[in-house]
């Protein structure tokens, strides 16, 4: 049960429908008001951003949404998300563990990527975000110049999928595949196909991709 009140979950679910439609005034004023009323930064982004993006994804993958209208739905999540940033991450002094996320060679979506990545910084992670269209080979270079505990692969489309498990077998292929935690997400993944390619865990959403990766980093110093 959230913490929260009927008022505040209205304000939420009005969030939400703000990010399914695209209204980006909208949302960034919803955003503010929560932030006036006293809501959990957390629960604004878990209880009204996501589930609007969540909403989002699902018209896409049933093709009931195009690139236009997701675009103009990241734009409203983005706005909403530069208000909120420096009240999760401003405070942050501890670094827990490093990250490297990035979306994998041939894919330029970056809006779920880019949520974990936020998500992972609020979560006290050193967090290096590289992009979209990353080769295997880039992906090892980030990891290893950022000596990264834990590496992060996107994939919102099927036909870009394979090259999560070609990012594995590169890493396995130099020798470095035990160094690392790699965690793998988006909308066509699954656990079964994540499994398939040699990656540690999966993410089924940004959420859940930061619990996995703060069970790792407690496993590693509890060792």
């Amino acid at each position: 049960m959230s913490d929260h009140t009927m008022d505040d979950r209205a304000l939420l679910e009005k969030l939400a429908f703000t990010v399914i439609k695209g209204q980006v005034k909208d949302g960034t004023a919803l955003t503010q008001q929560g932030i006036d009323q006293g809501i959990n930064p957390h629960l604004v982004i878990n209880e009204g951003l996501v589930p609007g993006m969540d909403v989002v994804g699902e018209l896409f993958r049933t093709n009931q949404y195009f690139i236009p209208e997701v675009l103009l739905s990241a734009r409203t999540m983005n706005g909403s998300m530069a208000l909120l940033r420096p009240l999760i991450v401003g405070h942050v002094t501890e670094t827990v563990g490093v990250a490297v996320v990035g979306t994998v060679k041939g894919d330029i979506h970056d809006i779920g990527k880019n949520l974990v990545c936020m998500l992972l910084e609020a979560a006290q992670f050193k967090v290096h975000n590289i992009g979209v269209n990353n080769t295997p080979e880039k992906i090892l270079e980030m990891a290893e110049q950022h000596h990264a505990d834990i590496v992060g692969l996107s994939a919102l489309l099927s036909v870009t999928m394979p090259n999560i498990g070609k990012t594995v077998e590169h890493f396995e292929k130099m020798g470095v595949r035990n160094r690392y935690k790699i965690i793998c997400g988006g909308a066509p993944v699954t656990a079964k196909f994540a499994k398939e390619c040699g990656t540690d865990a999966y993410g089924a959403n940004a959420p859940e991709a930061v619990k996995i990766c703060r069970q790792w980093i407690e496993e590693k110093r509890a060792r």
